[in-house]
């Protein structure tokens, strides 16, 4: 195990001061958790079809040469926002669970999500939420005018494709500043997203004090979603990887202690996550535990050897009836999606 990373992710939280790092104009507030998660789970539905349509539709519409609409997205982003204030695992559980032809429309919901469980966990007040999940479900969409063989392609892209595609950024402003401006804060989050702490990022080089926080959330929430889904040009990493490698990244490319609440937000296992048991079982995590994060309730798919359950089983890691001296069942490791031909989206209904 990467023992740094388990020791942070699961040290007890410390009710805390307003982090250096957060702008005063940043009004921090705390969210109660106000709906269990089979509760949202009838809401969030109905906002993940939502937004995907909305993406599909924004999609259309550049085809077409149409202008993008900013007032038909804010009525999306708030129902969106609404919902991981409500309750974040319903969400998260959701966009693991579906899958998408789109790979923009999929990892757009993704970022906008994380995004907005970061926020949520910060203590972002509503409106700045709001702003959070335009960031997210936005940053990308000047990938949509890219050509899409470039995005598919599964080799290392020459110079002249790598510098294409970082034009997206820039292409993604002026195509949703066409009829009317974004926000400050959602420019800047946009604009900076491929920004890397030590200046190595793009399209502008900006280093350190010079990124804003929703441009380091950005980077942050864009990498891990990146990361642990399906990509042409690399293999998918399970969630734990995934940390491990945001981790190496705030070394310098990343800002250290949001990753640091990135984790605290969203868990070392994070809802959805395909795992395997120290028994040998492959499960998916199902929803967190508030007093032991690492002992989640997870959707059991298979028995110890592999084979396929007839029909998926809840299981409270942390509510486990022990007799004399056997041992307590934990998580032994993160698995990536497609680990034993298991496929999340697969058992999306038997919740």
């Amino acid at each position: 195990w990467h023992r740094s990373l388990w020791n942070r992710s699961t040290a007890p939280r410390k009710k805390k001061h307003r982090p250096e790092y957060v702008p005063e104009e940043i009004h921090l507030v705390h969210y109660p958790e106000q709906t269990s998660m089979r509760e949202e789970l009838v809401r969030a539905r109905d906002v993940v079809e939502k937004a995907g349509a909305l993406i599909s539709k924004l999609e259309q519409d550049l085809k077409s040469m149409q202008a993008i609409e900013l007032k038909e997205v804010l009525p999306t982003v708030q129902l969106l926002s609404d919902s991981v204030i409500a309750n974040p695992s319903a969400m998260m559980w959701l966009l693991r669970m579906r899958t998408e032809n789109a790979q923009v429309v999929s990892h757009a919901l993704k970022v906008a999500v994380y995004m907005l469980t970061l926020g949520r966990h910060i203590g972002f007040n509503k409106d700045q939420m709001v702003e959070l999940g335009f960031i997210g479900l936005l940053l990308d969409v000047g990938k949509l005018e890219m050509p899409e063989e470039l995005l598919k392609k599964p080799e290392k892209l020459s110079e002249d494709e790598a510098n294409l595609i970082q034009t997206h950024v820039d292409a993604s402003i002026q195509l949703l500043e066409s009829k009317e401006p974004l926000s400050f804060n959602v420019r800047l989050g946009i604009n900076e997203h491929h920004e890397r702490m030590d200046g190595s990022g793009y399209p502008r080089g900006l280093a350190g004090g010079e990124i804003s926080i929703f441009g380091r959330m950005a980077a942050i929430a864009d990498s891990f979603a990146a990361m642990t889904s399906s990509r042409p040009y690399s293999k998918t990493l399970s969630s734990f990887d995934a940390m491990k490698e945001l981790f190496r990244m705030a070394e310098g490319q990343l800002h250290a202690p949001l990753v640091e609440e990135f984790v605290q937000a969203v868990g070392i296992f994070p809802v959805g996550s395909l795992i395997q048991l120290t028994t040998g079982e492959v499960a998916i995590v199902l929803e967190h535990n508030k007093v032991r994060r690492l002992d989640p309730k997870v959707l059991l798919l298979t028995r110890s050897d592999k084979s396929l359950l007839e029909k998926p089983i809840v299981f409270d890691l942390l509510r486990q009836d022990l007799v004399d001296d056997e041992e307590r069942i934990s998580i032994m490791r993160g698995l990536p999606d497609g680990a034993y031909g298991l496929v999340c989206h697969d058992f999306y209904k038997a919740n």
